[in-house]
């Protein structure tokens, strides 16, 4: 089909119009090129060319026509500089697309927030980064909600969450912060026997109990009888709870992430290792601490037969506890059940495989020596308000090499009926 100038040029226009179109539409949707609109910007390109060549043969035909000639041959070369031009946009855009989704990538990215990094920039008087110190304001935040004070220059959140903090170059970064939380669940030997464990506690906190029974069998129209049912409650209150940990100088340089995690178990292990301690213990309790949940019982003799182990589960039983019970014990009660054997006519042990007759046994050095604790422990209730406070103390232990880590946490713990746990101790 032949056409003459002014159809040419028409087809051109529309071809680069076309092409304009595509590029502002990936630039307005910052994506790169679809294979379509690639296929289709090439065909436009070459389209252009095959006129260029109608364009040419034309003016051969058109000689008498010198000055048409002329002005033809001078579109067709500004044509040509603006599909150059089409070309060089497409360039460039597809390197800004590259360069957004490079730092999408970088947004997505969780980085780890570093203590040895935090403790060193305190031990050396420098200002937290941007990084850190998004962290520790989480961390304060979270103490200031829950009503507790802080004194150390780092406080770590409880709970694992989502940080984002800005850089210097102005990409958005996450930060991923150790879930202290689920360290200490996991640490804690009353937590895995079912006690209750509830954290981010805001000031008191009251929790129901009920004792007695509110239903029974009555007649038609009969008048119901008071089931002798008594509501009270148990007051959770925060309690600091501090320890500390020395850490070398030679340690706080290394930048391992094997270091990082084993200081973050040490702060950990110190926190659960006086909190269950204590929980454990036979100490009165105080407005500064718990009660030991031996403290004011009362053992008359050594538990030395396997009857008198079923008849002190018998006691618990009786109250109806609605949780699963296990056993509680020091290491020498649980070598003291390992070496009983269940009667004088049978040889099975009172304890095998980890369990006493199916029930579950945990051991710890924090029970006393020769005592343990039969009961349903979801009637231990264990409360902890915010996170853990870090007090960096680079001067008491200075003529060691040594930095003195002071931690402070605050809990409290109470048993929510005494009737659910009977305790009793090894010869």
């Amino acid at each position: 089909m032949k056409r003459n100038s002014l159809e040419i040029k028409d087809r051109k226009a529309e071809l680069q119009k076309r092409c304009k179109a595509i590029i502002k539409t990936c630039r307005e949707e910052i994506r790169e090129m679809t294979a379509e609109e690639k296929e289709e910007i090439e065909n436009a390109k070459q389209e252009i060319e095959a006129l260029k060549e109608e364009l040419k043969a034309l003016n051969k035909r058109l000689a008498d026509f010198d000055e048409m000639e002329k002005e033809l041959e001078e579109a067709s070369n500004d044509e040509e500089e603006e599909v150059e031009v089409v070309e060089e946009e497409i360039e460039n855009k597809e390197e800004e697309i590259k360069s957004k989704k490079s730092n999408i990538r970088n947004m997505m990215k969780k980085e780890k927030f570093s203590l040895i990094k935090a403790i060193n920039d305190v031990v050396n008087n420098r200002n937290f980064d941007a990084k850190t110190q998004s962290v520790i304001n989480a961390g304060a935040n979270e103490m200031r909600k829950c009503g507790v004070n802080f004194t150390g220059q780092i406080q770590l959140p409880v709970e694992k969450r989502d940080i984002t903090v800005a850089t210097e170059h102005d990409n958005v970064v996450g930060l991923e912060v150790m879930p202290i939380e689920e360290a200490l669940r996991a640490k804690n030997v009353l937590v895995n026997a079912g006690a209750k464990y509830l954290t981010n506690l805001v000031g008191d906190v009251l929790i129901p109990t009920m004792n007695g029974s509110q239903v029974g069998w009555e007649g038609e129209i009969s008048e119901a009888k008071d089931g002798n049912v008594s509501f009270n409650s148990i007051k959770l209150s925060p309690k600091r709870l501090t320890a500390f940990v020395d850490v070398s100088k030679a340690l706080l340089n290394q930048s391992s992430e094997a270091v990082e995690e084993m200081l973050k178990n040490d702060l950990i292990s110190a926190i659960n290792s006086k909190l269950e301690q204590t929980i454990l213990g036979e100490i009165e309790g105080t407005t500064e601490r718990p009660a030991g949940i031996f403290y004011g019982k009362t053992i008359d003799s050594a538990t030395t037969t396997f009857a008198q182990l079923t008849a002190l589960e018998s006691s618990v039983e009786d109250a109806n506890t609605l949780g699963k019970p296990c056993y509680v014990m020091s290491n020498s009660s649980k070598g003291a059940f390992r070496a009983m054997s269940k009667s004088t006519k049978n040889t099975q042990l009172v304890m095998e495989a980890g369990e006493i007759d199916g029930v579950a046994v945990h051991n710890t050095s924090n029970v006393p020596a020769n005592k343990f604790i039969f009961g349903d422990f979801s009637n231990l209730a264990i409360g902890q308000w915010a996170g853990i406070d870090v007090v960096v103390d680079p001067f008491s232990q200075a003529k060691n090499g040594m930095v003195r880590l002071v931690v402070n946490a605050y809990f409290d713990a109470k048993v929510m009926r005494d009737e659910a746990f009977a305790v009793g101790k090894t010869a």
